[in-house]
């Protein structure tokens, strides 16, 4: 049973070059081991030590091919839970690792012991109705799905169980709520509600569409002229700063209203002292009294879609403005916002003509 990478970072070079490059790449150690004929790959983790400490375990359960029984108490659901989560934290943001504890929590719960052998889609769906029960969303309860299933089928690596069960029978109703759009009236009445600089970091955000912890995270050097260079991200939850959600940086176009609201700083300070969770407070105390249904501060990045679309820009520039991956996510989010006749079939006469002539 072998210790190796499956990455391809190594490949092509030999001996010392080889193991050097694969030490430093990050990606995870796997054993390459057998059991009952199969071949089967046991995700060990990017740490060099801990992947041979976890590779000298297996070696010691093998015993003619077949993976011996753990100790008492290893093949329980919460115990491999938590390897599952030690490594799923490393390869994730501060947010989607928050996120991950808590559904695991959930799950914990739950199955607690249970022999991860014993867990079937009967008892996943019975698990989900009762989480449902207790009043948590269609949505949270498929990431504890998720979540239960993901740590299962890090057993499937293990040899533990044969195949992750399946919930095509137990499909949870699809909840999703529409994005929340706030009218330019609306945007101007919270702003003049609002006192400096909560109000000039609401606007920004509403002319602009950048993702409040994106706004939180500029600074004087990202403002190159009419344009702001989206660099990072400060996570609402830990205030650790990381890659923006695409993981890559973009260019968005400053109107000159947009251009007038920034403030002068020095090029390494943040263009906002204060954090998500205090603007977020004065965000909500400013809907209440204006008497706007309440509702998040993503908000302003849909109502700047709706804004963008409304001002006829294409669809290409608005993706590329607001950071999606492409523009057939923005056509799927805000399609609904553009301005379709009942017929266009006209127009390819018309156009025929055009090109013909």
């Amino acid at each position: 049973m072998a210790l190796v990478k499956k990455c391809s970072h190594g490949r092509g070079l030999t001996g010392d070059r080889k193991q050097k490059a694969w030490q430093s790449c990050g990606c995870s150690w796997v054993a390459d081991i057998r059991v009952d004929g199969s071949r089967r790959y046991v995700n060990l983790g990017p740490n060099l030590v801990d992947a041979r400490r976890e590779h000298r375990a297996l070696l010691e359960r093998l015993t003619g091919g077949v993976v011996a029984p753990l100790p008492d108490g290893e093949h329980g659901f919460q115990a491999l839970s938590a390897r599952w989560l030690a490594q799923a934290e490393r390869r994730v943001g501060p947010n989607t690792a928050h996120a991950y504890r808590c559904a695991i929590a959930h799950a914990d719960r739950w199955l607690g012991d249970t022999d991860v052998r014993a867990v079937n889609a009967a008892m996943l769906a019975e698990m989900e109705g009762d989480i449902l029960a207790q009043g948590a969303s269609p949505s949270y309860v498929r990431q504890v799905r998720i979540a239960a299933r993901s740590v299962l089928g890090f057993a499937s690596d293990m040899g533990l169980v044969d195949e992750v069960p399946s919930m095509r029978r137990h499909r949870l109703e699809r909840n999703r709520s529409e994005p929340r759009f706030l009218t330019p009236g609306e945007v101007e009445r919270v702003v003049a509600d609002l006192v400096e600089p909560y109000d000039s970091m609401t606007l920004f955000a509403y002319l602009t569409g950048v993702r409040p912890g994106e706004l939180v995270g500029l600074e004087g050097r990202d403002v190159e002229g009419a344009v702001i260079h989206v660099r990072r991200t400060v996570h609402s939850r830990t205030g650790q700063t990381g890659p923006t959600k695409s993981r890559k940086n973009r260019a968005v176009d400053l109107s000159p209203r947009a251009l007038a609201v920034l403030p002068t700083v020095e090029p390494d300070e943040r263009l906002w002292k204060p954090t998500y969770t205090p603007w977020l407070r004065y965000w909500h105390d400013s809907l209440h009294r204006c008497g706007i249904e309440r509702c998040g501060l993503h908000a302003l990045r849909h109502s700047n879609a709706s804004l963008r679309i409304a001002a006829g820009q294409d669809l290409v520039y608005v993706a590329d403005q607001l950071g999606h991956s492409n523009a057939g996510f923005t056509l799927r989010v805000y399609g609904h916002l553009l301005d379709r006749p009942e017929s266009q079939a006209s127009r390819l006469d018309e156009t025929a003509k055009q090109l013909s002539s």
